[in-house]
């Protein structure tokens, strides 16, 4: 199928999602973007009102040491009590999931109680009319989200309504190989701090002979996203789309072009290897470091978990690992953007299953829920006061890397730039992106060319996804 057409498929999903959600009589939908719309209610209560167990199913994408983690959680939870049992559905990678959500929305199948899905999908899962958001129930329970990191809240805020309960939150981080920097006479306890600071590291590792790059390169757009976002560049207009619907992107700035840029020169100059775009789970990035292709990458904190583990094995002596905040623009503070996934309770399901579905997503974020969480995976706790729990402190004295991306959420300034964009094609944009890379380092096309070119196609996309949820 041609990419044009893959896309409109796609784009076209979403439009029937939402006519799916409005012959079923549901009433709980919002207009995304500034359209205006209040929370709508949540049945708080209802499980108390039913009586006896109320079944739920919650579909996630967890894997490895996340999953094994999430399993614990999930046995814990249906052992503390018996109003609520819960049962763990894996469904496969993010884009699965929703792909396997939209299909059942559109054919009538059934649906989850509970869904985990990444940070690009607040807009569709808005235009899908299926959700109960977040926002009705804190209210309907006066629940207190002070002890939040607000940027968690305001990520998932759209026209001041939270629509999913933020829970698997991460953020980028630099990896390194401290044996690979001790070749190449760096000090292996100081991460590189800027774009160029890396360059200059990876000109010292390959003369060295350390590795046979300096960074493994993923193609990701999440690395544009955040750095023209630490810049207080918004991604899109009309305050990053959530003052109202975006129209058109607005990544081809000064900002972005610095990253195009410098990603160009790292390959053309030998310094940087090419690990293709992180479609289909692809890490081979970090593969590389084990391998020496590379002694340094960026990719999530939510591999930390799982790095460890495989550390642990013995399989890679070679390698010691270092942990660093994301390399920064030249001059820039560093101020980390929301990404990872949140849960959305669905609306589907009876009141009480509704209602069961939030007591668990909200058991899943008390404190102490949310340090095991963290010790448990390398996600980010979203609740300040986890920091103070004793098996936090206790981790980040004996492994201070898990606590790179805590402190690395918590700085910066919060603003509409560092709050993400919302844009319903969010994957399509993305996917545009990640070609105007390739185009880029694969076929010769200038940096200033393919970005040009990723924002033009990106404001069609949009223009694309509107009319048919307009």
């Amino acid at each position: 199928m041609p990419k044009v057409w893959m896309r409109r498929f796609a784009l076209l999903i979403v439009a029937v999602m939402a006519l799916a959600a409005c012959s079923s009589g549901s009433d709980s939908s919002g207009e995304g973007g500034g359209g205006g719309s209040d929370a709508g209610d949540c049945p708080v209560g209802a499980v108390d009102d039913a009586g006896g167990t109320t079944e739920i199913e919650f579909w996630h994408t967890m894997t490895d040491a996340n999953l094994e983690t999430l399993e614990a959680l999930v046995a814990d939870y249906n052992a503390s009590q018996s109003a609520v049992k819960v049962t763990a559905v894996y469904q496969g990678t993010y884009a699965e999931n929703l792909r396997k959500y939209t299909t059942a929305v559109r054919g009538g199948g059934d649906l989850p109680d509970l869904i985990q899905l990444e940070d690009t999908a607040t807009q569709t899962m808005i235009d899908s009319g299926t959700v109960v958001p977040a926002q009705a129930c804190v209210d309907a329970a006066d629940y207190d989200t002070s002890d939040y990191i607000q940027k968690t809240l305001d990520f998932y805020t759209v026209n001041d309504v939270l629509y999913p309960m933020p829970w698997n939150v991460s953020n980028l981080l630099l990896y390194y190989n401290k044996q690979a920097f001790e070749a190449a006479r760096l000090d292996p306890e100081v991460a590189p701090r800027t774009l160029a600071d890396i360059r200059e590291a990876s000109q010292a590792i390959v003369e060295a002979d350390a590795a046979k790059a300096g960074f493994a390169l993923k193609l990701d757009p999440w690395w544009l996203e955040q750095m023209t976002a630490s810049v207080g560049e918004e991604f899109v207009n009309n305050e990053n789309g959530r003052a109202e619907r975006a129209t058109e992107a607005t990544f081809d700035n000064d900002a972005g072009l610095e990253v195009y840029q410098w990603m160009q020169d790292m390959v053309d100059d030998g310094l940087a290897s090419n690990t293709g775009s992180p479609e289909g789970g692809n890490f081979d990035n970090l593969i590389s470091i084990g391998t020496a292709e590379a002694a340094m990458t960026m990719d999530t904190s939510a591999s930390l978990g799982t790095i460890r583990d495989v550390l642990a094995s013995g399989d890679f002596p070679n390698v010691t690992l270092g942990v660093g905040p994301r390399a920064n623009l030249e001059g820039e503070e560093l101020n980390a953007v929301v990404a990872g996934g949140a849960n959305y309770i669905i609306n589907e399901g009876s009141p009480a299953e509704q209602d069961a579905a939030w007591q668990f997503q909200t058991w899943l974020n008390e404190p102490e829920q949310q340090a095991t969480w963290a010790v448990g995976t390398g996600y980010i706790p979203i609740r300040e006061s986890s920091a103070d729990l004793p098996e936090i402190q206790e981790l980040w004295a004996a492994e201070p890397e898990f606590k790179v991306a805590y402190d690395q959420l918590l700085g910066g300034e919060s603003n509409v730039a560092t709050a993400g964009p919302v844009i319903g094609p969010y994957r399509e944009v993305r996917d545009g992106i990640i070609a105007s890379f390739e185009r880029m380092l694969g076929e010769g096309v200038s940096p200033e060319d393919a970005i040009a070119g990723a924002n033009s196609e990106a404001d069609s996309i949009i223009q694309e996804y509107n009319d048919l949820n307009s």
